[in-house]
């Protein structure tokens, strides 16, 4: 099984290998890699400019119905606003959530039991 992790700011549409409209294939360091689980971290973190989401709508119908992990900070009904097209937000998000089981996680960050203890022991610190 071929598992593929990234940012969706960074890699979600360059690493699914999908085929844009024109047939322009997707680029980038893993194309074009089609894992069997695609996981996309920090979804929805900031708007979107138009090329980005059409960019995501691509990559999400050609994954229709293959294994996809989104990981977000935002509730779903908090996504609509950051795409610049209502259209392709409502078709996007409808794909993704409504074939998709959801799983809410509460309480405090874990980020904070990484962090050093004592500043001194921070090996990045001058």
């Amino acid at each position: 099984m071929e598992i593929l992790l990234g940012k969706t700011g960074t890699y979600g549409v360059r690493i699914s290998g999908a085929t844009r409209p024109g047939g322009r294939t997707f680029c980038g360091p893993q194309a074009p890699v089609r894992p069997d689980l695609l996981i996309l971290d920090d979804f929805a973190m900031r708007q979107m400019t138009a090329p980005q989401a059409d960019d995501l709508y691509e990559l999400i119908s050609e994954r229709q119905g293959r294994s996809l992990i989104i990981t977000s900070n935002r509730a779903p009904s908090d996504w609509y606003p950051l795409f610049p097209n209502p259209v392709v937000a409502e078709s996007l998000l409808d794909r993704l959530i409504n074939a998709s089981h959801q799983v809410i996680m509460n309480g405090p960050s874990y980020r904070p039991n990484k962090r050093p203890k004592n500043p001194s022991d921070n090996p990045c610190r001058s």
